[in-house]
């Protein structure tokens, strides 16, 4: 399962109640990507990928681009076999 958003959260606690259940988050404490370019908030890795313990990141990261208040972030997996 993968969800991807703009989650408004405030800090990356606000996903442990996700992570407790065994899903994992692309932009964290240890890779934190600073998607929001907006002035409002001081957070600004708002935006993140949520996914299964079934998946594996093989890479990710953001593009900086001035189409939008967010950068592009982005995630590359592969599936986990047991």
């Amino acid at each position: 399962k993968i969800v991807t958003g703009d989650f408004n959260v405030l800090s990356f606690n606000e996903f442990k109640q996700l992570r407790e259940k065994g899903y994992n988050i692309v932009n964290n404490e240890q890779n934190t990507l600073n998607t929001y370019r907006g002035s409002d908030s001081s957070f600004r890795a708002i935006d993140n990928i949520i996914y299964s313990d079934r998946l594996e990141v093989l890479s990710c990261s953001m593009t900086e681009d001035e189409c939008s208040d967010h950068n592009m972030l982005y995630a590359q997996f592969k599936t986990k076999y047991d």
